[in-house]
């Protein structure tokens, strides 16, 4: 019996570990809960700042739905939205995005280059309410603030 009830408190604490990752960045434990079910704004795209008083009222910003792992946001003039999934080591890949496609001449960015940034990234970073969308080791291809 004492057994079984070793075994059972072993189990359970492999599969609770299973759940968290490591912050690169801090050293600190966290859960993907930091970047899961929150809206992230678009500040930098390629190294460059980025204007958000677009002509629609609408920031540039996307967000994760952790329930049925769907990513969707707004570009500047188009919507978009797709899948995600998230792995150990802040790994993150996005598949099958959609975008509407009016035509916006007047728009903050080339809402191309940031569609290109979600099939690009590989893996991402948060430092503090700061989220950079990475591919390998390079400069972050793009950097979202944390809305409030």
């Amino acid at each position: 019996m004492k057994t079984r009830l070793a075994i059972f408190v072993l189990a359970t604490l492999i599969i609770a570990g299973c759940n968290t990752t490591k912050d690169t960045t801090s050293g600190n434990k966290f859960t993907s809960a930091t970047i899961i079910d929150t809206t992230w704004e678009l500040t930098k795209l390629d190294g460059t700042k980025v204007d958000q008083s677009t002509t629609t009222g609408k920031k540039i910003h996307f967000s994760l739905n952790s329930a049925v792992n769907r990513v969707n946001g707004h570009a500047g003039c188009n919507t978009f939205y797709g899948n995600y999934t998230l792995e150990k080591g802040n790994r993150i890949r996005f598949a099958k995005l959609v975008s509407t496609r009016m035509a916006c001449l007047d728009a903050a960015i080339d809402e191309s280059n940031l569609l290109e940034v979600f099939q690009l990234a590989d893996n991402y970073t948060i430092n503090g309410d700061t989220l950079m969308l990475n591919i390998g080791r390079r400069t972050p291809l793009a950097v979202f603030r944390k809305v409030k």
